[in-house]
């Protein structure tokens, strides 16, 4: 098992700010952040840590000196066990650095991308000259590069894929089509990962995990709402009306992705549409009048064992210096499966109970009924291995089928509004299954009272 600390949104840089309590405040929770460090029970202990952008404040070289020394300092403290191997970094906005020149980018909410540069792996290099400053900052920690077809080393720091103590990480850019602090306003709704960079890191991940057994966790610094049209679900048709348009990022990364980390927001918690991905949304420490000074921690344990639970820590007041971590009980995750393939197991099992289904009641069906089909149900269900709720809805299900069958052989013309049959689905799903589980809860607590 491995535990991942997620932090974001540091700005170092922004210490020249007039108000003359924001230094004092943002140093306490800086050193509120290491010496609460040694409280996280030992078990919890991270040893990974992920960033999402950020680092600076205007991706000015000399802003991320202060970072340098921050992430040494952390990877000094007591007990620690991430080490600069174990830390995987994405740009964010602030971490972009131009001056006097803008480049073309696609327009709010429009589906024709026929007057920009398509944002491809062979094309992204002429962007790669913002990062120059958060690149070298990378190079000087000694943080690994990511793998990707760029063939660019400097690109190789910006987007790919990372492999780190068993865990698949995609890194993601959202900032290419960003043009510095004064472009904060104009850019949202006009920004671009680029399915085609998304597609080249999945590529490389399945080469060298063909059979997906590690997790898959994407990283990036916006949340998804903030991309163009052309790249979130909203855009369900491209030009020519044809379905799922190849530049959709956002269900790539739902039907791919076990968990989705990002920041940008200044705050802590979950905001999103994701049917199957686990997203993390991480606060700030860089300004502490706003925003939420939160960070996360969660853990991630081999494929298919364990659920989500995650730490949470709470900022420091006046009173008490030192920030704590706790469990976040308000998670919405709290005890979801994490993995993809926890969620596929769900749905296989959903087929299987229903080829069951249909295969007993086709028996029904072909005038088996006897006086011991009771127990040839019963038999059926403890071969098929199904849990204890389905089993309540199996039951009601095969009662109505015998119902069905008897008022047949009476009356023809009899129906049921249910669908059996060798050519019609039998519908069955576990939330109706949950469903007459708690009816039938609900009744038994009925017949106490």
């Amino acid at each position: 098992m491995s535990i991942i600390m997620h932090i974001s949104d540091l700005h170092f840089g922004r210490e020249d700010i007039s108000k003359t309590t924001y230094v004092a405040n943002r140093q306490m929770l800086i050193n509120s952040f290491f010496d609460s460090f040694k409280e996280i029970p030992s078990e919890w202990k991270p040893d990974i840590l992920v960033v999402t952008g950020d680092v600076a404040y205007s991706g000015k070289q000399g802003e991320y000196k202060q970072a340098l020394e921050f992430f040494e300092k952390f990877l000094t403290l007591e007990d620690q066990k991430v080490k600069v191997k174990d830390i995987v970094f994405c740009p964010g906005n602030h971490d972009v650095y131009m001056e006097g020149r803008t480049e073309a980018r696609p327009r709010v909410d429009s589906l024709d991308l026929t007057d920009v540069s398509p944002l491809t792996r062979k094309n992204i290099k002429q962007s790669k000259h913002k990062f120059n400053a958060f690149v070298c900052f990378l190079k000087e920690l000694g943080i690994e590069q990511m793998q990707n077809s760029s063939g660019d080393e400097e690109v190789n720091y910006l987007y790919g894929f990372r492999k780190c103590k068993g865990i698949n990480f995609i890194v993601l850019n959202t900032e290419w089509d960003f043009q510095g602090q004064d472009d904060s306003k104009k850019a949202v709704g006009r920004l671009r990962i680029g399915a085609d960079l998304l597609d080249d890191a999945l590529n490389i991940l399945y080469g060298e995990d063909s059979e997906q057994k590690d997790p898959i966790v994407a990283l990036f610094h916006r949340p998804l709402e903030q991309l163009h049209i052309s790249e979130r679900d909203e855009y369900n048709v491209d030009a020519q009306n044809n379905q799922n348009s190849s530049t959709n990022v956002e269900n790539r990364l739902n039907s791919f992705t076990d968990i989705i980390l990002h920041g940008h927001v200044h705050m802590g918690g979950a905001n999103s549409k994701m049917v199957r991905a686990i997203t993390y949304t991480c606060g700030t420490i860089h300004d502490p009048g706003k925003g939420e000074p939160s960070f996360w921690l969660f853990n991630i344990r081999e494929k298919g064992d364990g659920e989500s639970i995650k730490y949470k820590w709470v900022k420091p007041n006046y009173s008490k210096r030192n920030g704590v971590w706790k469990i976040d009980e308000e998670s919405p995750y709290k005890n979801r499966k994490i993995f993809l393939s926890d969620n596929r197991d769900i749905d296989n099992k959903e087929q299987e109970y229903k080829k069951l289904l249909e295969t007993i009641v086709k028996d029904i069906m072909s005038n088996n009924v006897s006086s011991d089909i009771d127990a040839k149900i019963d038999e059926a269900i403890q071969q098929s291995g199904i849990d204890e709720t389905a089993k309540l809805f199996f039951k009601a299900v095969l009662e109505e089928a015998i119902e069905r069958a008897k008022k047949t052989e009476k009356d023809p013309a009899f129906n049921t509004n249910r669908k059996f049959g060798i050519n019609k689905e039998l519908e069955l799903t576990i939330t109706e299954a949950k469903e007459v589980d708690e009816g039938h809860k609900k009744g038994k607590e009925g017949e106490e009272e």
